[in-house]
């Protein structure tokens, strides 16, 4: 588990990947601005864009009603198991081509991706998830998008999505 785990975000035990992946969410993602904004994230859908090993998508899971995730690899059975072994069930995962028709539209209140379009092969693969969220957001929903190695800091805000550029 552990090597599966680090082979997305480094750890030296499965404690802090937990750990790493509660405070990554708590405090760089899901702030008290944030949530000014979505309300209630009990009542609410969220979806993770390149959840990984589901790092980030467990404790949005304890979070949000229902926790959605899109990804390219194909190791959806280990990170559903390991979401489940916390007791998770109100999630859903998603290949990135299946997403379109497998997620609702209107359905997500809050989108995020924390450091996965830095490694998009272009720029259209990071325009083709913006229009996925601008059809799965709700009217209001928002949406944050971190991009690791940029060193520009840029809020832009379109219906309905907020993207962040960080450089972390």
């Amino acid at each position: 588990d552990l090597e599966f785990a680090s082979w997305f975000n480094g750890a030296n035990s499965m404690h802090e990947s937990v750990s790493s992946g509660f405070t990554d969410f708590m405090y760089r993602i899901l702030t008290a601005d944030l949530l000014k904004n979505i309300g209630d994230p009990s009542t609410t859908s969220c979806c993770e864009i390149g959840f990984g090993g589901g790092r980030l998508l467990l404790p949005a899971s304890f979070i949000f009603n229902h926790a959605y995730g899109i990804d390219i690899h194909d190791n959806f059975q280990r990170v559903e198991e390991r979401l489940k072994s916390f007791n998770r069930s109100n999630f859903s995962l998603h290949k990135s081509e299946n997403a379109e028709k497998e997620i609702p539209n209107n359905n997500i209140k809050f989108a995020y991706s924390f450091i996965t379009f830095q490694h998009f092969e272009s720029w259209s693969v990071a325009e083709q998830y913006i229009d996925l969220l601008d059809k799965k957001l709700t009217p209001d929903g928002y949406s944050i998008l971190f991009f690791g190695d940029n060193i520009f800091c840029v809020l832009v805000r379109f219906n309905p999505v907020l993207v962040v550029t960080l450089g972390l």
